[in-house]
């Protein structure tokens, strides 16, 4: 499993598992110029949300392991927001928001 196997195991139900740490909803996989894998999750599972569940990830091929996380929790995102999908240019990635119709900019 990649990046890790705890990556791909949250389980709602458990009332301690950290979503900070977990792909809770995948929307998008991008990759940039040196070939390594962005993930966009939405961290929503139904009309459910969880904190830091919604986060742009970037994962090292190399060494198989999260290199870079991005929280949307540190942008204080209205009740409806939802990450949905990414470009990335040389220097930006383009987050497109689908609940209330934004984009988010991440140099």
């Amino acid at each position: 499993m990649f990046p890790d196997g705890d990556w791909n195991t949250f389980n709602p139900t458990n009332s301690f598992e950290n979503p900070e740490k977990r792909f809770v909803n995948v929307n998008a996989i991008l990759t940039d110029s040196n070939d390594n894998p962005w993930v966009v999750d939405s961290g929503l599972l139904g009309s459910r949300t969880f904190v830091n569940g919604s986060k742009f990830v970037k994962i090292n091929l190399n060494t198989n392991i999260v290199d870079q996380i991005y929280y949307t929790s540190s942008l204080n995102p209205p009740l409806g927001f939802a990450l949905n999908d990414v470009r990335i240019g040389s220097r930006h990635a383009y987050l497109t928001e689908s609940g209330l119709g934004s984009v988010v900019i991440i140099r």
